[in-house]
């Protein structure tokens, strides 16, 4: 399976994506596994930016021999759903858990998709309200698929 597609909800595929980093052969407190189990994963092979699976934060510029892994995740991110059934760093969640934080993160995925929506809706509408006659919207994607809304004539 590409690693691309495989879940990041699973701490195997986490600690894999770490796998030729700078936490791949520590032996810190930001080793890859510490940092899979507090639930991050390797955004890029060639820095120490990782993300969160439930909550989505982004974090970077860590100190490999000091920073503790869930501090920096608490620190940065209280509300998370995962630190918070993860009251023991070393236990399991359990099944229920497990869905709990499945469903907040398609929740905040969803939003965030939602929230993208609605702001070029309302340029679209912005727009629309001030066009002329011998003017028409013009909608692009870039490479990340990021919608830009334009005019231009006719």
């Amino acid at each position: 399976m590409n690693s691309n597609f495989e879940s990041k909800s699973f701490l195997s595929n986490r600690i894999k994506s770490f796998k030729g980093t700078v936490f791949d052969k520590q032996r810190s407190k930001c080793s890859a596994k510490k940092m899979a189990e507090a639930g991050f994963y390797s955004l890029q092979s060639d820095s120490d930016l990782v993300k969160c699976y439930a909550c989505g934060i982004e974090i970077q510029n860590w100190s490999k021999s000091s920073d503790d892994p869930w501090s920096v995740h608490e620190n940065q991110s209280d509300c998370c759903l995962y630190l918070q059934l993860k009251k023991s760093y070393s236990q399991e969640l359990t099944v229920k858990e497990f869905l709990e934080v499945e469903k907040y993160r398609f929740l905040r995925m969803n939003r965030k998709i939602y929230d993208q929506k609605s702001v070029i809706f309302k340029q679209v509408l912005e727009k629309i309200q001030n066009l002329s006659k011998d003017q028409q919207i013009v909608l692009t994607a870039d490479e990340n698929n990021v919608i830009k809304v334009g005019v231009e004539s006719k």
